[in-house]
């Protein structure tokens, strides 16, 4: 078959443009956050329970700022998704009771897709993504005296939760975004 140069040239404009489109939706604006800054995007809404005082304390590496996820792990979506700025501690409190794991990415100079539909974000500098083994269990046990509440820390410069190292998996941006 033949073709036209004309409408060879047209096909190949065509298809320029839906790739600059395309590239231009993926492109990162950079993106100022304070410790503790919910993230919002369109589509999530942190799950909160009031009523159970718990928390998970973390503290970000001296040298590198913080997001972290805190996954359902009974249904794999993210209930939490919070900014720590470098050496600095945050409180992700009032967790529904359940088990969760956390997502966390480190590196210098946060940014988001132009598409925040699904939280979607990265390092523009030095980005480590990493998945946490550990199972955070946030239920509530009745105890002889009482109700044991469930408190955990972590720390990101050692990765130790309560003293006891966790063991972490590197998992690549867009896995971290899931």
């Amino acid at each position: 078959m033949k073709t036209l140069p004309g409408s060879f040239l047209a096909i190949a404009l065509l298809f320029s443009m839906a790739t600059t489109v395309n590239a231009q939706a993926k492109k990162k604006i950079p993106k100022v956050l304070k410790t503790g800054e919910t993230i919002q995007c369109e589509g999530f809404e942190p799950q909160t329970d009031n009523g159970v005082p718990n928390y998970l304390r973390i503290r970000a590496s001296r040298n590198t700022d913080a997001v972290i996820r805190l996954i359902d792990a009974a249904t794999g979506k993210c209930i939490r998704y919070a900014f720590i700025n470098q050496g600095e501690f945050y409180d992700i409190k009032n967790i529904p009771e359940g088990k969760y794991y956390v997502k966390v990415g480190l590196g210098k100079d946060w940014a988001f897709s132009d598409s925040t539909a699904h939280c979607e974000g990265g390092f523009r500098l030095n980005p480590i993504y990493k998945k946490l083994t550990k199972t955070f269990d946030f239920e509530m046990k009745q105890k002889r005296k009482g109700t044991s509440i469930p408190i955990y820390e972590l720390d990101l410069d050692m990765t130790v939760s309560k003293g006891k190292e966790v063991k972490e998996v590197l998992i690549s941006e867009k896995e971290f975004n899931k």
